[in-house]
């Protein structure tokens, strides 16, 4: 420890050093201890208690007394653990009442998935919700609510929470399960476009097994399975963001977190909130991103306005109204737009989130 000291300049590094010597100190005289307490004789130990003449044989519910002989010398074979503690009776409270289709309520079934993928957005809301201003109560807003998972954890976490669905099957799952988990969730059944306009959508309900249960695009037929027959579709109106948030909120609310995701038509989305964006009505948000390919399939179906160039014009106008933007997945993090003010390249390869910080 003092030959490395010596090579250590400043006074905070030297301290550093020593209390990491110290530490390496201490932990090699606990070892010394516990060998000498092994190589103490046998009378220096506690004493043991005397011999039972007839002692008692162990009862034959005991988990100790059914394993095999073996288990003494090898306690973590199989068959010689410790049995798993008996499951709750009843599930915690304070997290969403969530049961597999079909079987018990210990697992959860397809939208595992879901909360792995969507781990980050999670964290965001969480964190925006708890920088809410003391004694408010912060408001979300949830575009394309799918199941309702997302708003239902807003929610719990004592945020006022409206949820758009434009399937109306999810929608009513939406309500459903917020009166299953005792909270209060505002449902619309709307498409989110920038025009005011009656579209079509496919109905693929809950209980899809195909893509997590209603992943559907506006305009675009899907399949109920694999190889199986397509879906069949639905009209719904559209409304925009500024309209809901308004309604919802009031005129001059401001939102706490933003949430988006709209498969395929997040540039008309993101167009139709220009309003609320403007004079700052949104702290932070979080929008599906990409990627382009999905915006030309949304385009082939009758929505205006989903491309690349239209994608850097609502960027741009984001850009004027105060909003730092970034494109995420995973640890990532680079500016949406590139030096020569063109879309990023991430934003053509892979689906991402754009990041809204006011």
């Amino acid at each position: 420890p003092l030959a490395i000291m010596t090579v250590a300049t400043s006074e905070a590094a030297r301290r550093r050093l020593l209390d990491k010597a110290r530490r390496s100190w201490r932990l090699w005289q606990a070892i010394g201890r516990r060998r000498d307490k092994r190589k103490q004789p046998a009378q220096r130990r506690a004493k043991r208690k005397p011999p039972v003449l007839n002692p008692a044989p162990p009862a034959p519910t005991s988990p100790v007394a059914q394993r095999p002989p073996e288990c003494k010398k090898h306690p973590r074979r199989k068959g010689c653990r410790d049995p798993p503690p008996p499951a709750p009776e009843q599930a915690d409270p304070g997290l969403p009442w969530v049961q597999r289709r079909g079987g018990p309520a210990k697992k959860l079934g397809r939208v595992a998935g879901y909360f792995k993928r969507e781990a980050m957005l999670f964290k965001a809301m969480d964190r925006a919700i708890a920088a809410a201003a003391p004694g408010a109560t912060p408001n979300v807003l949830d575009i394309g609510a799918n199941h309702g998972i997302f708003a239902i954890f807003a929610a719990l976490r004592g945020a006022r929470v409206a949820a758009v669905e434009a399937q109306a099957a999810l929608a009513s799952l939406v309500k459903v399960s917020a009166l299953a988990n005792g909270v209060d969730v505002e449902v619309y059944h709307n498409a989110v476009l920038d025009v005011p306009a009656v579209v079509e959508i496919a109905e693929l309900g809950a209980a899809n097994d195909f893509n997590e249960g209603g992943t559907a695009s506006l305009g675009a037929a899907r399949m109920a399975s694999e190889g199986g027959e397509e879906v069949m579709m639905a009209q719904v109106r559209t409304a925009s963001v500024d309209l809901v948030a308004s309604e919802v909120f009031g005129a001059d609310a401001t939102i706490d977190f933003l949430k988006i995701d709209v498969e395929g038509v997040e540039i008309p989305a993101l167009r139709s909130s220009l309003e609320l964006l403007g004079r700052g009505g949104v702290r932070d948000a979080s929008v599906e991103f990409g990627p382009a390919k999905r915006w030309a399939e949304s385009e082939q179906h009758g929505v205006a306005g989903a491309n690349p160039a239209a994608a850097v014009d609502v960027l741009h106008k984001i850009d004027a109204a105060g909003y730092d933007a970034y494109l995420t997945w995973g640890r990532f993090c680079v500016p949406p737009l590139n030096a020569t003010g063109e879309l990023a390249d991430e934003a053509f390869a892979r689906e991402c989130q754009l990041e809204l910080v006011k």
